[in-house]
């Protein structure tokens, strides 16, 4: 079983992870012209980033993606899944 924890084990890595998730909330808004996140989603993504325990600066930077216009994904992760 992957060990999720063992992966996002920077903090690089697990704010790209969180904003993976952000695209994948916003991509059916994105598909149809939108740019929304659900309010359940949101609430899962401010979950998400709790449990990772992602510092207050990368929330604010993390949450105006939530509520941004941005579509184009820019996404890196300093890991490798093995």
């Amino acid at each position: 079983m992957l060990d999720i924890f063992g992966i996002l084990n920077t903090e690089k890595s697990r704010t790209s992870f969180i904003e993976g998730l952000i695209y994948v909330s916003k991509a059916e808004e994105i598909a149809v012209g939108g740019n929304t996140v659900e309010p359940e989603e949101l609430s899962a993504l401010y979950g998400a980033m709790d449990t990772l325990k992602i510092p207050l600066s990368e929330r604010r930077r993390l949450e105006e993606l939530i509520f941004s216009n941005k579509k184009e994904i820019n996404i890196k992760n300093d890991n490798i899944i093995k």
